[in-house]
C-alpha cells in the first residue's frame, strides 16, 4: 500500500498540471482570436466624423461630390452643382466611410502603384479634418473575392478593403440632398391651397384635428381621405434631384400641372408640378435652383379634385 501512495500522488499532480495547461492554452487561443478579430475590424482610415468640415468623392478623375460645412454648421453641396445638403445624409456618408475596415495587408510599400490600380484610383475620398487632409484611394478588385486594393494618407501600406463597404459610399449628389418633394409637410400645417388651372381649393385645419374646405365652397372634408393625402405628401420622395435648367427651350417643353401651397405658423412654402413627357417634375419654392423628378406618379393623387376631398355626408352652409 505504501508503494502505491507516491504513484497516486504523482498521478494527481500530473492531472492538475494537465488541467492547468489546458486552461492556459484555451485562454491563449481565445486571446489570439480576439486580437485577430480586432485587427481585422480596424478602420482603414481613422478620423472623427463629427470633426470633418469638408469632403470630396471622385470616380477616377471625375468629381462626383464636393460638400462643405459653413460657419453655421450647415452643409452645402458645392459640386457638381450648388445646393443645401441634408445634414443627416452627410453624417450617414461620413459614418459609412469611417466604418470601412481593413480586410488584410498586402504589401508594406507598393513599388508599383499601377499594379494595384492605385496610380489612378477607381474611387478616391478626401476629407478635411480640422487643419488636416486625409484621403482614401481605392484601386482595382483583388483576386481574393469581394475586396479592393486600397491605400490611405495614414499609411504607405497597401491593404484589402471589403467591396460591400466601399459600395455603400454615395455614388451621386442626390444621395446627400433632402429628397422630400413637399416642404412643411411634416410641420403642423394649418392652411393648404391646391391650384389646378383656374381652380383653387383652400383647406383650413380645425381645432379638433379635422379640415374644412373654405373655397370655392364651404364644406366639410372627409377626414380619412385628408389623412391619406397628407401621408402621401409627407412620404413623397424624388427619385432624382438635379440643378434646374434655366434655358427657355427646356422650360417650354414642360407643361404646368398645378401647385400646392402649405402654411405652418407664419411660414408659407409651395411646390409646383410639371409634366415633361412621361415625367412629373417638381420645383420647391425654398429650393428654386433644384428640380425634383418623381417616379411613376399619378398627378391626380398629388392634386386631388374637390369632389374627392369633400365629405358628401354633410355640407357647411
Amino acid at each position: 500500500m505504501k508503494l502505491f501512495l507516491p504513484t497516486i500522488g504523482l498521478s494527481i499532480v500530473l492531472a492538475l498540471l494537465w488541467v492547468y495547461w489546458d486552461h492556459v492554452r484555451m485562454v491563449g487561443v481565445k486571446n489570439s482570436v480576439g486580437a485577430q478579430e480586432v485587427s481585422q475590424a480596424r478602420p482603414v482610415l481613422i478620423y472623427e466624423p463629427a470633426q470633418v468640415k469638408a469632403f470630396q468623392i471622385r470616380h477616377g478623375q471625375e468629381l462626383i461630390i464636393s460638400a462643405r460645412m459653413d460657419k453655421n454648421r450647415a452643409w452645402t453641396l458645392e459640386a457638381p452643382f450648388r445646393a443645401p445638403a441634408d445634414a443627416y445624409m452627410v453624417d450617414r456618408a461620413l459614418g459609412i466611410l469611417s466604418r470601412v475596415t481593413m480586410a488584410g495587408p498586402v504589401a508594406s510599400e507598393a513599388p508599383n502603384l499601377e499594379e494595384f490600380g492605385l496610380q489612378e484610383p477607381k474611387i478616391s475620398v478626401e476629407i478635411e479634418d480640422g487643419a488636416d487632409r486625409q484621403w482614401l484611394a481605392v484601386g482595382k478588385a483583388a483576386p481574393l473575392g469581394g475586396t479592393f486594393y486600397a491605400r490611405t494618407s495614414q499609411s504607405k501600406q497597401i491593404v484589402l478593403v471589403p467591396q460591400k463597404e466601399i459600395l455603400l459610399l454615395p455614388k451621386s449628389p442626390s444621395e446627400l440632398l433632402d429628397l422630400r418633394v413637399v416642404p412643411l409637410a411634416r410641420d403642423p400645417v394649418h392652411t393648404i391651397e391646391v391650384r389646378q388651372g383656374t381652380v383653387s381649393i383652400r383647406l383650413q385645419a380645425t381645432s379638433d384635428g379635422g379640415w374644412t374646405i373654405q373655397s370655392p365652397v364651404r364644406a366639410s372634408v372627409d377626414r380619412s381621405v385628408m389623412v391619406e393625402w397628407l401621408d402621401r405628401l409627407t412620404a413623397l420622395r424624388a427619385s432624382k434631384v438635379s440643378p434646374r435648367d434655366g434655358r427657355e427651350g427646356s422650360r417650354s417643353r414642360a407643361s404646368r400641372v398645378g401647385s400646392i401651397i402649405l402654411t405652418a405658423g407664419y411660414v408659407s412654402e409651395s411646390v409646383e408640378f410639371f409634366r415633361d413627357g412621361s415625367r412629373i417634375l417638381a420645383r420647391r419654392s425654398d429650393q428654386p435652383n433644384l428640380q425634383y423628378e418623381l417616379a411613376d406618379q399619378d398627378s391626380s393623387l398629388l392634386l386631388p379634385e374637390l369632389s374627392h376631398l369633400r365629405d358628401k355626408r354633410l355640407l357647411v352652409e
